[in-house]
C-alpha cells in the first residue's frame, strides 16, 4: 500500500510544474498569500484528479473523459479517495437546511418514527396501529365478557334493506344501535343511520378461548376495515390495525421515517417540501413548513417534527439527551448525541435546525459538512479542507483542530488551505506556495515542520512567528454617536465588533445599515457582507465591477470590430450576437450527477472561452475579450493604466486584496471573502471622485480568506479612508484587526 501521494509536473491555473510528495496519515496545512497556488494544488489538482477518477470508476472511462476534465498535471500517484470540502461552488438545494446538510435528519425521522404518535389531522386523536396478536394480548389481560364490534361506514345512498340482507348473508346476526345490541330481524332499515357497527361475537375471556379470540379480531377487523371496537363490561375500546381514523373515516400515511421528509413522501403536495410555492410566497398549504398534513400531525411527548426541527443545535442536545431510551431508541439518540457534540465542537451550536442551508455564510456551510464527515466512519480517505477556522473566535478554532485530528487518527489524510495561525501550527507539515499571487506566485517556497517554518523568512513565517503585525491603533476620537439596538457606535474612526458565532455581531452590522440610511451625519453606506455578488456562471468579476462595461465599448472600436460590424453588445456574456450559445457566455456547463454534487465543465464549443470564434479575433491593447478576462488585476494595471475609469476599478481590485483573482472567474466559485471584498473594491472605484467624507463602510469579517500580507493591505487602505473622513464598522474575530481599531464593542452569546 502507498505511503506517499506523488505529485508531478503540477500546472493549473499559476502552478509552475510543482513536484510535491504528500505524505499519508497526516494533517498538511497549504499556506501563502491569496491567489499563490494553494487551492490550485489542492482543489483543482489534487481533488479535481480524485473526482476524476472516482466518476471514472463510477461510469466507465468513455462517459468519464466527457464529464471531467483532467488536471493540468503530469502525474498523481498513489492517490486514496478523496473528499472536498471548500467554500466555493453550487450553493445548497432551497429545501436544504442545517438538519439535512449535518446528516441529523435521517436520524430524527427514524427517532420520530420509531418513538413518535401518528395523529389524525383533523381531530388530533392518536392513531396507533397494532397487530392483531398485540391486540389479543392486551385483551385477555382484561378478562371477562368481552363483545367485538366492527363499525361500518354506509356510503352514499345504498338501499338500507340491501345492506340487511348482505349483513345477513356474511353470516351475522347482530348490531349494535344507540349503543344497544339489536338483532337484525327485530331492525327496521329506516332506523339504520350512516354507521353502523355489526356485533362480531361476545366471549367469555379466557386463556383457553385464545384461538376464538384470535378468529374474531381478524374478522372483526375485516368488517370495519380496520378497526376493532372491544366492550368489556362498560369499558370500550377502540382499535386499528393500520393507520386510520375511526372517527372522521380518514385514512392517514403509515408512520415511517419517509413521511417526516420533505425530500419525498412526506413533501407538502402544493409546494413539493419547498415552503414557498410558486411566487415565492409562504406556501399556502403548509405555512411554510414544507411536510404534508400527515407528517406535521405527529408528536412525540406533544411535540410536533416541525416544532423539533426550529430548535438550535444545542437546545436540541438538551432535549435528546433526556429523552426516553428503549432498546429502539437507545442507538439512534446516541449517534444523535454524538452528531450533535461534533456540530457544537466546530462552534455550530447556535444554528437552528430548520434554518435554510443558504442561509449560512461559506465558512458554517464548510464547517457543517467537516462536522458530517468526521461524525462518520471512513478512514483511508483524503480529506481536502479549504480554510475551516474561517470566521471563528479562538476557542472555536481548538475546537476545528481537535476535529481535524480526529479525521487524522481515524486513518485519513488531511490537506488544509489555511492562513490561521493556530491551524499552522497544529499540523504535521506545512508547505507554503509564493512568493507572490498570480503570476507572481505558484512556486513552493518552504516544504517542512512547524519549527522549521517559525525559523525560516518567508511571509507565512514572519507573520506566524509574530515577527511581522498589524499597524497599531491610532485612537482616532469619535465624532458622534449613532444608537443601535442599545449599542453607541461611534462616526468617524473604526470600530470592530467581537464575540463568538451567534452573539450578533452580523445583526447589529445590518440593524446599523438600516439606522445609518436615516441618518442625516452619513452621505452614503457601503454595506458588504459575504453574500454580496450574484453567483451565477456568467456573472464575474469584471461584469460585477463595471470593468466589462467599460471595457466592451473598447473592444468595439478597434478597427477590427468596426469591419466586423461588432458593437458593445457583441462583447456581452448575457446577450446573444458574439457569446457562445452553447454555454450562453460562462464558458461552462453544468453537469448533474444525481448522487453527487453538480459539476462545472469547460465548454467543449468555445473551449471556455466565451465568444464566438471571430468576437475573439478582436483585440484590444494586444489582448482578446478572452484574454482580458483570464487576466488579473495585478497583470492588467500596468498594461492598462491611463484610462481612469479601467484603472480605479484594478487598482481598488488590488488594494482589497484582489489584484490575483482573474476577472472572469465566475461568480458561484468566489469564497465568501472574496465576494465581500469584490463589492467593497466596486465602491471603492466610485468613490474615488466623490471622496471619502460622510461615507460609512460596513464589512462582516472582511479578512475571511486573506493571507495576513494580504490583510495588511485592506488594513491600511482602510486607514487611509478613515484618515480621508469614512467611518468603517466591521465584524472580526481577527485579532490583529481589533487591536488596530480606534474602538472594540464585545458581544456576547444571546
Amino acid at each position: 500500500m502507498p505511503v506517499m501521494i506523488r505529485i508531478r509536473g503540477a500546472r493549473e491555473n499559476n502552478l509552475r510544474g510543482i513536484d510535491l510528495d504528500l505524505r499519508l496519515g497526516e494533517l498538511t496545512v497549504l499556506v501563502g498569500p491569496s491567489g499563490s497556488g494553494k487551492s490550485s494544488l489542492a482543489f483543482d489538482t489534487l481533488h479535481a484528479e480524485g473526482q476524476r477518477r472516482y466518476l471514472e470508476a463510477l461510469v466507465g472511462r468513455d462517459r468519464a473523459a466527457g464529464s471531467l476534465r483532467r488536471p493540468n498535471v503530469d502525474a498523481v500517484e498513489g492517490l486514496p479517495p478523496t473528499i472536498g470540502l471548500d467554500q466555493r461552488g453550487a450553493g445548497p438545494s432551497a429545501r436544504s437546511t442545517v438538519a439535512t446538510a449535518a446528516d441529523l435528519a435521517p436520524l430524527l425521522r427514524v427517532w420520530f418514527a420509531r418513538a413518535g404518535t401518528l395523529h389524525c389531522p383533523e381531530c388530533m386523536r392518536a392513531i396507533e396501529p397494532r397487530g392483531h396478536d398485540e391486540i389479543v394480548a392486551e385483551l385477555l389481560e382484561l378478562g371477562g365478557r368481552l363483545e367485538l364490534d366492527g363499525p361500518v361506514i354506509r356510503r352514499g345512498t345504498a338501499d338500507p334493506e340491501a345492506f340487511l340482507e348482505e349483513v345477513v348473508g356474511s353470516g351475522f346476526s347482530r348490531v349494535r344501535l344507540d349503543g344497544e345490541v339489536r338483532r337484525i330481524e327485530e331492525i327496521k332499515a329506516h332506523q339504520l343511520g350512516d354507521r353502523v357497527r355489526i356485533v362480531v361475537d361476545r366471549i367469555r375471556l379466557s386463556n383457553d378461548k385464545r384461538a376464538r379470540l384470535q378468529d374474531a379480531v381478524r374478522t372483526t377487523a375485516r368488517v370495519g376495515r380496520g378497526v376493532v371496537i372491544a366492550r368489556v363490561g362498560e369499558q370500550e375500546r377502540t382499535y386499528v390495525d393500520r393507520p386510520y381514523c375511526a372517527d372522521c373515516d380518514r385514512t392517514l400515511s403509515a408512520l415511517e421515517p419517509e413521511l417526516l421528509s420533505w425530500f419525498g413522501a412526506g413533501a407538502c403536495r402544493l409546494c413539493q417540501g419547498r415552503g414557498v410555492d410558486a411566487e415565492g410566497a409562504t406556501c399556502s398549504d403548509c405555512d411554510g413548513e414544507r411536510l404534508s398534513e400527515d407528517a406535521r400531525a405527529v408528536r412525540y411527548q406533544g411535540i410536533g417534527f416541525v416544532d423539533l426541527l426550529r430548535r438550535r443545535v444545542a437546545a436540541l442536545s438538551a432535549f435528546s439527551g433526556a429523552a426516553e431510551r428503549t432498546h429502539v431508541t437507545t442507538p439512534i439518540l446516541d449517534e444523535l448525541d454524538r452528531r450533535l457534540a461534533i456540530l457544537g465542537e466546530v462552534g455550530l451550536s447556535h444554528l437552528a435546525l430548520d434554518q435554510a442551508a443558504g442561509q449560512l455564510s461559506a465558512g458554517e456551510r464548510q464547517r457543517l459538512r467537516l462536522a458530517r464527515h468526521a461524525g462518520g466512519a471512513l478512514a483511508g480517505v483524503v480529506y481536502v479542507v479549504d480554510e475551516p477556522a474561517a470566521s471563528l473566535d479562538d476557542a472555536e478554532v481548538q475546537r476545528v483542530i481537535r476535529l481535524l485530528r480526529r479525521l487524522v487518527e481515524a486513518g485519513n489524510t488531511v490537506v488544509v488551505v489555511e492562513h490561521h495561525p493556530a491551524v499552522i501550527r497544529a499540523a504535521d507539515r506545512v508547505i507554503e506556495f509564493g512568493p507572490g499571487a498570480g503570476q507572481r506566485g505558484g512556486e513552493v517556497i518552504f516544504d517542512g515542520s512547524v519549527d522549521a517554518l517559525l525559523a525560516a523568512d518567508t511571509s507565512t513565517a514572519l507573520w506566524t512567528s509574530g515577527r511581522s503585525r498589524l499597524p497599531e491603533s491610532k485612537g482616532r476620537s469619535a465624532d458622534g454617536l449613532v444608537k443601535v439596538d442599545g449599542h453607541g457606535l461611534p462616526l468617524g474612526c473604526v470600530l470592530v465588533a467581537t464575540g463568538p458565532n451567534g452573539s450578533g455581531k452580523s445583526r447589529l452590522l445590518e440593524l446599523a445599515v438600516a439606522v445609518a440610511k436615516e441618518d442625516t451625519r452619513i452621505s452614503r453606506v457601503v454595506h458588504a457582507d459575504q453574500r454580496s455578488v450574484p453567483r451565477s456562471p456568467r456573472s464575474n468579476a469584471a461584469t460585477y465591477s463595471g470593468l466589462w462595461d467599460v471595457m466592451r465599448p473598447l473592444l468595439a472600436a478597434t478597427r477590427e470590430a468596426r469591419i466586423r460590424g461588432f458593437t458593445a453588445s457583441s462583447f456581452s456574456v448575457n446577450a446573444k450576437g458574439g457569446r457562445c450559445e452553447s454555454c450562453k457566455g460562462s464558458g461552462l456547463r453544468r453537469v448533474q450527477l444525481k448522487l453527487l454534487p453538480d459539476v462545472f465543465l469547460r465548454c467543449p464549443v468555445c473551449d471556455g472561452r466565451r465568444f464566438a470564434a471571430d468576437v475573439l479575433d478582436v483585440r484590444w491593447k494586444g489582448l482578446s475579450a478572452d484574454e482580458l478576462l483570464q487576466g488579473c488585476a495585478s497583470d492588467l494595471l500596468p498594461i492598462l493604466a491611463g484610462h481612469p475609469h479601467l484603472e480605479n476599478h484594478l487598482r481598488a481590485l488590488v488594494d482589497v486584496g484582489l489584484g490575483y483573482l482573474p476577472l472572469g472567474q465566475p461568480g458561484h466559485t468566489l469564497s465568501g471573502g472574496e465576494a465581500q471584498r469584490l463589492k467593497l473594491a466596486r465602491e471603492l472605484a466610485r468613490a474615488v471622485k466623490r471622496g471619502a467624507e460622510g461615507t460609512l463602510l460596513v464589512l462582516d469579517d472582511p479578512s475571511v480568506g486573506l493571507h495576513p500580507v494580504d490583510t495588511e493591505v485592506l488594513v491600511r487602505l482602510l486607514d487611509r479612508l478613515a484618515d480621508s473622513g469614512a467611518t468603517v464598522w466591521m465584524a472580526s474575530h481577527h485579532r490583529g484587526l481589533v487591536d488596530w481599531a480606534d474602538v472594540e464593542l464585545p458581544l456576547t452569546r444571546r
